[in-house]
């Protein structure tokens, strides 16, 4: 069993791809999960470069560095589909994709809209998708903003306005203490693999959990 980590709030994205393998690594060894894996292949720093320069977006250090090293990604979820883990992270052929999407659904807001629904736009404008399944993880990429917050939206429009995390680090490192946690019971979930979370932060003040709470009236954060 790997060292409980209880020092948190001050790794950098390094630090956190390899608390995710040790991660990944216990549970596979432990045999009680059926773990599909799949390798998401790093970026060539000119490929992000040209990138930013085509959608006008700033792309903090983290999220650069988490494009240039690549990623084993790993899925698995529970008897029944009462909880799915792992990671749902796009490979960048497909974030350049669905970031050209977003900038086409931005279209279609009107001139006039509400403060909720301009906000919405924002992100469609200067948001960079992260993740497949909906709703997907959505880096705040706008030029110049004091936060790169993390968000979750949904193509149709749906708000989810409630921003998750303030950076994709801080969203990381609450996650992986969740245990990659993507949805479905976390209690259920957190019976089963609380054991091999070694980057500990209590639920009560983890920000991926408090996200579900407000979004969909769950009690994890306890």
């Amino acid at each position: 069993m790997a060292q409980v980590i209880r020092n948190v709030h001050n790794h950098n994205i390094i630090d956190l791809l390899e608390i995710y393998h040790i991660f990944i690594d216990e549970l596979e060894e432990s045999g009680k999960f059926d773990l599909k894996f799949d390798k998401i292949d790093p970026v060539r720093p000119q490929d992000i470069a040209d990138f930013v320069k085509e959608y006008d977006v700033f792309v903090p250090k983290d999220v650069w560095t988490f494009w240039e090293e690549g990623l084993m990604s790993v899925s698995f979820v529970g008897e029944k589909n009462k909880f799915a883990a792992g990671t749902d992270f796009l490979p960048f052929k497909y974030v350049v994709r669905d970031t050209a999407m977003l900038r086409e659904m931005a279209e279609n807001y009107d001139d006039e809209e509400d403060k909720e629904e301009m906000e919405l736009r924002r992100l469609h404008l200067y948001g960079i998708p992260l993740t497949f399944e909906e709703p997907c993880l959505i880096l705040d990429a706008q030029p110049e903003r004091k936060e790169n917050g993390i968000y979750r939206i949904l193509y149709d429009g749906s708000p989810l306005k409630n921003v998750i995390a303030p950076d994709f680090t801080t969203f990381w490192e609450h996650w992986l203490a969740a245990g990659c946690f993507i949805k479905g019971n976390f209690d259920i979930y957190w019976q089963i693999v609380h054991e091999y979370v070694t980057l500990q932060i209590p639920h009560k003040d983890n920000l991926w959990l408090k996200y579900w709470d407000q979004q969909y009236r769950t009690n994890y954060a306890h």
